[in-house]
């Protein structure tokens, strides 16, 4: 029996997705990039430095602080080779609940990052 092989090309159908009555539910557009309208920004002079500095501050303030909690709860001899210190150090706090709501932010934020990656991409 012999095989053959033919390329075939297949537009990519975008734009929408139907319910089961046909109604439009949502509808994607192409767009090269997400942005804000600079002119919406009140007084940006000042505003801008900062929300910079503000969230860059905040983000740095939650990782030392939950850094410190995991070096307080679990030995650095366990941290250094446990595969899943925040895990852990859940446990130590709420049992298996609190491994189960680390996997759940853990799926929440992959999931929001992936979203919003697919929603920016052009294909």
């Amino acid at each position: 029996m012999s095989q053959q092989t033919e390329l075939v090309t297949v537009p990519g159908l975008r734009g929408r997705v139907l319910d089961r009555r046909g109604q439009e539910l949502a509808v994607s557009e192409d767009a090269a990039s997400v942005y804000a309208t600079p002119y919406q920004v009140k007084n940006p002079e000042r505003n801008l430095p900062r929300a910079l500095m503000l969230g860059t501050s905040a983000v740095v303030a939650i990782y030392l602080l939950v850094n410190a909690a995991y070096l307080y709860l679990l030995p650095i001899g366990q941290m250094a080779h446990s595969p899943l210190v925040a895990a852990d150090a859940a446990q130590i706090i709420l049992g298996r609940l609190g491994v189960g709501l680390v996997a759940v932010v853990v799926m929440v934020a992959t999931f929001s990052t992936l979203l919003g990656s697919m929603l920016t991409a052009r294909f």
